[in-house]
């Protein structure tokens, strides 16, 4: 059995934990947003859920996968269900990484997409 995963930080394709999601086993699917505010907090985003737009990916993974990425997220994100839209518009449900607590002076990014990590920035 296989879950729904929405990502829109450094697990997305071509950041530096692309190779996290593959190790999950994660199955590219296509593009998606959330409802929710996203913030910039140097070497990683936060999002939280919120009345803005998050940009990101959505990957089919396995239950075991799950797991994988849970460790990766470590105890700084909770994984949440959360309604998304697809690039094709229609919505679904997916498992959604978002920050445990409001980010403490980040910048949020209006945008609601995150490029990358910042020069210099250390990943966790």
């Amino acid at each position: 059995m296989a879950e729904i995963v929405f990502v829109y930080g450094t697990l997305k394709r071509g950041l530096p934990l692309e190779a996290e999601m593959r190790r999950a086993r994660g199955k590219f699917l296509g593009l998606a947003t959330i409802r929710g505010d996203l913030y910039d907090l140097g070497a990683y985003p936060a999002a939280v859920p919120g009345r803005g737009t998050v940009h990101g990916e959505l990957y089919l993974v396995p239950k075991s996968g799950l797991a994988h990425l849970d460790r990766v997220e470590g105890s700084e994100y909770h994984r949440h269900r959360a309604v998304v839209r697809s690039q094709r518009g229609g919505k679904l449900s997916a498992w959604v990484y978002f920050y445990r607590r409001q980010p403490p002076a980040a910048r949020r990014l209006q945008e609601g997409a995150y490029a990358g990590p910042k020069v210099g920035s250390e990943l966790r």
